[in-house]
C-alpha cells in the first residue's frame, strides 16, 4: 500500500494504524470504495481520485473501529455466559436438581416439566421471542392471510403487501401499516440479536427476506437462473471502486457464484472443511450482506414466483423465527454458541465419567442426545432430503395427514391435560372454560385483539403439522395439501381457542402473583411454583411490576406483552441499568416463554426434546432416517404426553401423595375423554356406542381402549384390548408406522398378482380377494375425505363398503358376523345406502 493511503488512515483514525490493521487496510478501502460508489454513483464519479479515497479511508476506519467494538463486546459477553452456564450447571448438581452438568446443559436447551428449571431454555426463549414479534405480524396476516379460512392464498392482496414492504407509498393504509409493522418486528429483533454480541448491519433498501428453493434453482439450471435474475437486478448496487458499474458479463458471474450458493447450500464458501471468516460463529450468521439486491416488487414477486416455494407469509414469519432462533442461541451460551455449548459438554461428560466410571455408557449417551438436541435447535440438524427416494417418502408421510380426519373428536382429551394443568397453575377452570367459549365465538373481535397484543397467534400463522410429526416450514405441495386437510377437519381452530383460553388464564395468574408479591422469592411454593423455577429473573419480575394490566373478559390481571411494553422507558430506567428497550423486550419474551411451556403442556405441543427422541434430526435420504420417520409419525403426541406429564408426576411433587394424586387424576380425566372420543367416533362411522358397562367382559376392554385413546395412542388401543377393527394390518406394522403398514399391504397385493402371472391356472381375483378389504383401507386413506368425520359414515357406506365386498364377495356379511359375535349393533348398517334409525346411545350402559 502507497504512503500516501496509509496516511489517510492514520488521519481517519486518529492514531497509528497496528501492523494488523495495516495489512488488510487495503482490501477493507477497496470494499469501501465500492459500497461508497453504490450508494451514489453519479456523485461519487465526480469526486477526485484523492478525495474518493479520502472517504474512503474514513469508512474503512469506521468499520475497523466498529469491529473492534463489537470484538469486546463479544469477549464480554463470552465471559457473562461462562460463568452463568458455570454457576447454573453447579447450583442444579448441588440442589439434586440434575444428577450431572450434562442433564443441567439440557434443561438449558430444554424445560423440563418438574418444575426445577431455574433457566429460561433455548427452546422457550425462542418460543417466546417468536411469539412476541408476531405482535405485529397481526396486521400482515389479516391483509393477506388468505381467504376460505385462510385455505387459499390471496394472490392479488400477497402482491399488494409485497409492493407495500419495498416501500410503495400507493397501496391501501392497510398494507402500508402491515409493512411497517413488520419492518418494526425484524429491526426490534436485529438490535436484541446486536445487542447480544451479533453484528447484522441495517441495509436502507431491505423491504423483506428472500427465500430461494434450491431445488428450483438447479432444475432451472446455471444458465436459465442468470437470464432470468439479469433483468431484475438493482444495477445501481454493483459498482467498482471509481464508480463504474458492472458490465453484464461482471453481473453474469455474479450471478453464477450466487447459483452455486443457494444450489449447494452455500458449500462453495466452505475452506478447508470450515466455512469462510465471519461465518463460523452463531452472532455472524445473519452479517453477511445480502448479494442479490432486485430492483423493486415486481422483481422480486417474478424471481421469488420462479425459484421460491414459499408464500410471502411464510417467508416473513420464516425470518423471525431464524432470528428468534439465534438471538435465544447467543444469550443463553454466548457469541460462540457453538464452542462454548461443546467445552461445556465435554467438560461435563468426563466429570460424569469420573464421578461414576461405572456409569461410563450412560455419560455418553447422555452427551450424544444434548448434542443432537443442541444441533437441532441450532439449526445444524438434517437437510430436506435430495435424493428421489428421499422426496418420495416426504411426500407420502405428508399425505398420511389424510388419515387424521377424525383427530378433532381424539382432540377431546386434551381437557383432561387443561384441567390438570391449569389446576397446579392456580387456574380457576371456570375461567379457562369461558375463556375457550370467547375464543370460539368469531364475533368477539375483543377476544381476537387480545390473542394478537400477547402474541398468541403464532401458530395460527405457522402450519399445524407439528403436532402430529410434520415439520413446520414445510412448503411442497403435499406438505400444503395435508395442512388444509387439516384445517378442514377443524382442528386446528378447536386447539387454537383451547390453547389461547388456557393462556389467558395462564397470564391473569402472572399478573395476579406480580401484583401481590414485590419478589420472586416470596411467591407461594404450593400454587406459583413452576413460575417461581422458571427461570424469570427479578430483573424481569421488577419490569413486570411497571406495567399496567389488561382487565378482559373476567380476567382482571392479565399480564401481556402489549401491557409491559406499555410502561415508559424512563420508569424502566429506575429498575435497570439495562436498554429498557431491550429490558421490555426480555421481560415480555420471558413471560411468553413461560406462558407457552405451560400451554404446551395443557393442549400438548411436541417439544424439541421428544421430536429429536423421535429422529426428527436424522437424515430423510437414509434407512435410519427412513424408519424413525415412519415409526415417529403420529405418535409425538403420545410421547410428548408421557415426557411431560410422567415427569411432572414423578418429580414436580415434594410428597409421594400428591405425585399419586396428579398421576391419577391425570389417569382417570383423560381416560373417561377417551371413552367419550371413543363414542362419539363409533357414532360417526355408524355404529352404536361401545358398552362401558363394567359388568360386561367387554366393557373393561373399552374402558383400556379409552385410557389408551386419552393417552394419545389412538388406533392402538384396538390391538390391545382385541376389540372391534383390526385396521387391515399386524399390530407390528401399526407400531413401526403407518408408512410400513401400507408398504406391507401394498407388497401382498403386489405378490398376489406376480403369482396369478406365473401360474397359468391362478385366477387374480381370487388371489387379491382376501386382501382386497385391507387394500381398500389402505388406499381410501389417501384419499381426502374419506377419513373426515362428517363425511367418513356416509363414504364408507355408499363407496368403499360396497367396493370391498367387490373385491371379496361376502365382505359386508362377514362385517355384520363379526359385530353380531363381538355384541356390537349398528345404526347404520354396513350394507344399506341410507340408515333407517337413529343411534341408540343407551348401548353404552348395556
Amino acid at each position: 500500500m502507497r504512503q500516501e493511503c496509509i496516511q489517510a488512515v492514520n488521519l481517519a483514525l486518529g492514531r497509528s494504524a497496528t501492523v494488523g490493521e495495516t495489512r488488510d487496510i487495503e482490501n477493507r478501502i477497496r470494499l469501501s470504495m465500492r459500497k461508497l460508489a453504490g450508494a451514489d454513483p453519479v456523485g461519487w464519479r465526480q469526486l477526485s481520485a484523492p478525495e474518493q479515497l479520502q472517504r474512503a479511508a474514513v469508512d474503512a476506519a469506521q468499520s475497523i473501529s466498529h469491529e473492534a467494538a463489537v470484538k469486546r463486546l463479544r469477549t464480554a459477553q463470552a465471559i457473562l455466559a461462562h460463568d452463568r452456564m458455570r454457576n447454573y450447571i453447579d447450583a442444579q448438581v448441588a440442589s439434586g436438581y440434575d444428577k450431572n452438568g450434562i442433564e443441567a446443559l439440557e434443561r438449558m436447551l430444554a424445560s423440563k416439566a418438574d418444575g426445577k428449571n431455574n433457566v429460561i431454555s433455548v427452546e422457550a426463549s425462542r418460543r417466546g421471542i417468536e411469539a412476541n414479534a408476531s405482535r405485529l405480524m397481526s396486521k400482515s396476516w389479516n391483509v393477506a392471510g388468505g381467504k376460505f379460512l385462510h385455505l387459499l392464498r390471496d394472490k392479488l392482496s400477497e402482491a399488494t403487501l409485497v409492493r407495500a414492504l419495498h416501500g410503495d407509498k400507493t397501496t391501501p393504509k392497510a398494507f402500508q401499516d402491515a409493512a411497517a409493522d413488520f419492518h418494526d418486528a425484524a429491526e426490534s429483533l436485529r438490535q436484541r440479536f446486536n445487542a447480544a454480541g451479533g453484528d447484522i448491519g441495517r441495509l436502507d433498501n431491505w423491504g423483506m427476506p428472500h427465500s430461494w428453493s434450491d431445488a428450483r434453482v438447479i432444475k432451472a439450471g446455471r444458465q436459465a437462473w442468470t437470464d432470468f435474475m439479469l433483468p431484475l437486478m438493482d444495477r445501481s448496487r454493483y459498482t467498482h471502486e471509481d464508480g463504474r458499474p458492472y458490465t453484464d458479463a461482471e453481473m453474469r458471474g455474479l450471478l453464477d457464484e450466487a447459483w452455486t450458493s443457494v444450489a449447494t447450500g452455500g458449500a462453495n464458501k466452505v475452506i478447508g472443511g470450515e466455512r469462510a471468516p465471519g461465518g463460523g460463529i452463531k452472532a455472524n450468521r445473519n452479517r453477511a450482506e445480502r448479494q442479490i439486491h432486485l430492483k423493486d416488487a415486481e422483481a422480486y414477486m417474478a424471481a421469488m414466483g420462479k425459484f421460491s416455494e414459499r408464500g410471502v407469509m411464510d417467508a416473513m414469519m420464516g425470518h423471525i423465527s431464524r432470528l428468534s432462533r439465534d438471538i435465544a442461541l447467543v444469550e443463553q451460551f454466548g457469541p460462540n454458541a457453538d464452542r462454548q455449548f461443546a467445552h461445556f459438554l465435554d467438560q461435563e461428560t468426563a466429570k460424569a465419567k469420573i464421578d461414576n466410571p461405572g456409569r461410563k455408557g450412560v455419560a455418553d449417551k447422555q452427551a450424544k442426545f444434548a448434542e443432537r438436541l443442541y444441533n437441532f435447535q441450532a439449526g445444524n440438524g438434517a437437510p430436506p432430503p435430495e435424493s428421489w427416494h428421499g422426496k418420495a417418502l416426504q411426500v407420502w408421510r405428508d399425505l398420511n395427514v389424510l388419515k387424521l380426519g377424525s383427530t378433532l373428536i381424539s382432540s377431546i382429551a386434551d381437557y383432561g391435560t387443561m384441567h390438570l394443568t391449569a389446576h397446579v397453575n392456580g387456574i380457576p377452570s371456570y375461567k379457562m372454560f369461558l375463556n375457550e367459549l370467547r375464543a370460539l365465538n368469531p364475533a368477539d373481535k375483543s377476544e381476537r385483539a387480545i390473542a394478537e397484543s400477547a402474541g398468541l397467534m403464532v401458530r395460527e400463522y405457522s402450519q399445524q403439522l407439528a403436532r402430529y410429526g410434520g415439520d413446520i416450514g414445510s412448503h411442497g405441495w403435499s406438505q400444503k395439501l395435508s395442512n388444509t386437510f387439516l384445517k378442514v377437519t377443524l382442528l386446528p381452530y378447536a386447539t387454537e381457542a383451547r390453547r389461547r383460553a388456557f393462556s389467558y388464564g395462564m397470564m391473569d395468574q402472572v399478573g395476579k402473583a406480580v401484583r401481590d408479591f414485590d419478589t420472586l422469592d416470596k411467591l407461594n411454593d404450593a400454587d406459583q411454583r413452576f413460575l417461581k423455577r422458571s427461570g424469570i429473573t427479578q430483573d424481569d419480575w421488577d419490569v413486570m411490576r411497571l406495567a399496567q394490566a389488561d382487565d378482559w373478559g373476567g380476567n382482571h390481571t392479565m399480564l401481556t406483552p402489549d401491557s409491559i411494553y406499555r410502561i415508559p422507558d424512563a420508569d424502566v430506567a429506575k429498575v435497570t441499568n439495562e436498554d429498557p428497550r431491550i429490558a421490555k423486550d426480555r421481560a415480555a419474551s420471558n413471560l411468553m416463554g413461560f406462558v407457552i411451556g405451560e400451554q404446551d403442556r395443557a393442549v400438548i405441543e411436541p417439544g424439541v426434546r421428544t421430536r429429536v427422541r423421535l429422529g426428527a434430526d436424522k437424515p430423510a435420504d437414509g434407512i435410519a432416517g427412513f424408519i424413525s420417520k415412519s415409526f415417529a409419525l403420529f405418535k409425538s403426541f403420545s410421547f410428548e404426553l408421557t415426557e411431560q406429564h410422567l415427569n411432572r408426576a414423578l418429580h414436580a411433587f415434594e410428597t409421594k401423595r400428591g405425585s399419586a394424586a396428579y398421576l391419577a387424576a391425570l389417569i382417570a380425566s383423560t381416560t373417561i375423554l377417551g371413552a367419550v372420543a371413543n363414542g362419539i367416533k363409533d357414532i360417526v362411522s355408524g355404529r352404536d356406542p361401545r358398552t362401558l358397562n363394567l359388568s360386561n367382559k367387554d366393557g373393561w376392554k373399552n374402558w383400556v381402549a379409552a385410557l389408551t385413546t386419552g393417552g394419545g395412542l389412538g388406533l392402538y388401543g384396538d390391538f390391545l384390548v382385541n376389540t372391534y377393527g383390526s385396521h387391515g394390518s399386524t399390530l407390528a406394522e401399526q407400531v413401526a408406522g403407518p408408512l410400513v403398514a401400507d408398504a406391507s399391504t401394498l407388497l401382498n397385493v403386489g405378490q398376489q398378482a406376480v403369482a396369478s402371472t406365473t401360474d397359468p391356472n391362478a385366477d387374480l381375483m381370487k388371489q387379491i380377494r382376501p386382501t382386497g378389504p385391507s387394500t381398500v383401507n389402505a388406499l381410501k386413506a389417501y384419499v381426502p375425505g374419506a377419513s373426515l368425520w362428517y363425511t367418513k359414515a356416509a363414504m364408507d357406506h355408499l363407496i368403499f363398503n360396497q367396493l370391498s365386498d367387490q373385491l371379496s364377495p361376502g365382505y359386508l356379511n362377514r362385517m355384520k358376523a363379526k359385530a353380531r359375535q363381538q355384541k356390537r349393533t349398528n345404526w347404520w348398517e354396513p350394507d344399506q345406502g341410507t340408515p333407517n334409525r337413529a343411534p341408540d346411545l343407551s348401548s353404552a350402559a348395556r
